[in-house]
């Protein structure tokens, strides 16, 4: 995700693993599992798993830019 406020750029690493489990897809944001439920659009529901950990992420940054994986530049 990057934010095109000028100076203000920010990358956010997001673990994404997706992977066969008992004859299923199994997609994990950051290691949560993401339900793939049927009725549910599996694309909506993995975009905004997405979305929820980018965001998260970003609301956790310090003045100085320092947060787990998180780095700005």
């Amino acid at each position: 995700m990057v934010d095109d406020t000028p100076g203000e750029v920010a990358f956010v690493h997001t673990p994404v693993s997706i992977a066969m489990y008992n004859d299923e897809i199994q997609v994990r944001v950051n290691n949560n599992i993401v339900p793939l439920k049927e009725g549910n659009s599996p694309y909506t529901t993995v975009c905004e798993a997405i979305q929820y950990y980018v965001l998260s992420e970003i609301d956790n940054l310090k003045p100085d830019g320092t947060q787990k994986m998180v780095q700005l530049w």
